[in-house]
């Protein structure tokens, strides 16, 4: 009788561990919690994408404003001179004569082992960080760490993600005699490599303030890459392009 009794002890036992325990996920719960995450991750992707170039754009903004404060203090420190570019032809408004749209975008010479256009502010010292001279929506070829070794002072090409207008190398390129606002350097305009944002750019004007310009490559008929054979004319309508739609 005793152990009939212990019997149903250790059954009632059991019974009430087993209704105590949690109840184990299902293969079928598991598939439903899967999916239910995909569409959730699949829904916010949009927008972290959207956060994440938004930041980008800023920290762009930065770097160019950056850029154009160095330019401001270059030019005090030089009479109101520009940095000058071997690639600058004779005026501001002629500033391309056979050309790749890269070259307005070159900081180091290795022809010459020596800095040029926006490269001399960082070889003299206004603006020291290397990094800021790089966009971090920058997609192709021109990144800070390709050509570290240049700017420690290697005799290495060094090309940055900004174009810049330029100044002439026979210093007629003075800030006082140039229009109030004119843009100096943009984020970098090849279509197919250096168009950083897809939808516009950060742009620097000849008052050192930086505006965003709103267009897309095609808009601006850029250059098609370094070698396009117009990118004279090209260049030369996107800046006159940028100047109309922000500064007159």
């Amino acid at each position: 009788m005793r152990a009939i009794v212990r019997v149903c002890a250790y059954a009632e036992q059991r019974q009430a561990r087993r209704l105590r325990a949690p109840r184990a996920f299902t293969l079928i719960d598991i598939l439903v919690s899967m999916a239910v995450i995909s569409v959730l991750i699949g829904l916010m992707l949009p927008a972290l994408t959207a956060i994440r170039e938004t930041t980008r754009k800023v920290v762009c903004s930065s770097n160019i404003r950056q850029i154009g404060l160095s330019t401001a203090m270059y030019a005090d420190d030089y009479k109101g001179q520009l940095p000058h570019s071997r690639f600058y032809e004779k005026s501001l408004y002629t500033s391309i004569e056979s050309i790749a749209s890269s070259d307005l975008m070159r900081a180091r010479i290795a022809e010459f082992n020596d800095w040029d256009g926006l490269g001399l502010l960082y070889g003299k010292q206004y603006c020291s960080a290397a990094q800021v001279f790089y966009c971090p929506s920058h997609k192709s070829v021109h990144r800070y760490e390709r050509y570290s070794t240049g700017w420690r002072g290697g005799p290495y090409d060094v090309y940055t993600n900004f174009q810049y207008r330029g100044g002439s190398v026979d210093k007629k390129s003075n800030l006082s005699s140039m229009p109030d606002r004119i843009s100096l350097m943009a984020d970098g305009m090849a279509s197919t490599f250096d168009f950083n944002h897809g939808v516009g750019g950060n742009v620097v004007a000849s008052d050192m303030s930086v505006a965003w310009f709103e267009g897309t490559s095609s808009a601006l008929d850029l250059p098609f890459g370094y070698d396009d054979p117009a990118a004279k004319a090209k260049l030369q309508q996107a800046w006159l392009a940028i100047d109309d739609a922000l500064f007159k």
